[in-house]
């Protein structure tokens, strides 16, 4: 248990590796907000409930280096108002996230794709050396149209 969230972690180190990855660590299971605070997972603002994951992180000795996590969001809502997309709970959608970690695996770099009946977004955020959110860009498209928007 991580917080309120179930997960199965498989954590693999090579402790004679000469290569920058000694870490391997698959994770699966439902995540909801308490795990992705305590995972220091930047979504409180705009996802809220369980997400089913299936997630490899990658390291050097225990150091977070990347990130490459598949989400079924349909048991959650995702609401960025900004760009005028909200996904209420029994919606089906799916999203796949790559990360980079900076010193003290403070998120580095983040790319996201969400898609779903109807809607497609694909985007990148940078977050400071410390990890707070420093800009994005999102490209998206709600049905035939394709709207861009960077923050």
């Amino acid at each position: 248990m991580l917080a309120d969230s179930k997960l199965a972690l498989d954590w693999t180190e090579e402790f004679h590796a000469t290569g920058p990855i000694t870490s391997k660590i698959a994770v699966k299971g439902t995540l909801d907000s308490g795990g992705r605070e305590a995972l220091n997972f930047p979504s409180a603002a705009f996802l809220s409930g369980p997400t089913t994951i299936n997630a490899t992180l990658t390291g050097h000795r225990g150091s977070l280096l990347t990130a490459d996590m598949e989400m079924d969001l349909a048991s959650a809502a995702l609401n960025l108002d900004l760009i005028g997309l909200n996904k209420p709970e029994g919606f089906p959608a799916s999203a796949h996230i790559t990360a980079s970690f900076g010193p003290e695996s403070a998120i580095k770099a983040e790319t996201m794709t969400v898609t779903g009946p109807g809607v497609s977004l694909s985007g990148n955020a940078a977050f400071d050396k410390d990890g707070p959110f420093a800009a994005a860009c999102l490209p998206f498209a709600l049905g035939e149209q394709t709207i861009f928007r960077s923050i």
